[in-house]
């Protein structure tokens, strides 16, 4: 009985140790993500491991040409429904205008 009771009381102390030691290190980990927060060149999505900045590829200027045209091309197709839109509405205006005079 009384080894029973021993034995539990190390299996206790063991437990408290790990949960201790993962307490460490989640607050030097809380710390480190609150450092990284402060510096000039941030981490993102710090995760307790320094993300490695790879340098932005540079668009060429056929690329940029590229999305300037599109960008171009969604414009006029919007600027061409906002039209189609208003033709629609106008016309809709028209035909409820027409059932009016028509039941009176």
């Amino acid at each position: 009985m009384q080894r029973d009771i021993v034995v539990y009381e190390i299996k206790m102390r063991k437990q408290k140790d790990e949960l201790l030691a993962k307490r460490v290190e989640l607050k030097s980990d809380r710390k480190a993500r609150a450092m990284a927060s402060r510096t000039k060149d941030n981490f993102r999505g710090y995760n307790g491991v320094p993300v490695v900045d790879v340098p932005k590829k540079r668009e060429t200027k056929q690329e940029m040409e590229e999305e300037r045209s599109m960008n171009q091309e969604n414009l006029g197709i919007t600027l061409m429904i906002q039209r189609m839109k208003g033709t629609i509405m106008s016309m809709i205006k028209q035909i409820q205008n027409q059932n009016r005079s028509q039941s009176h």
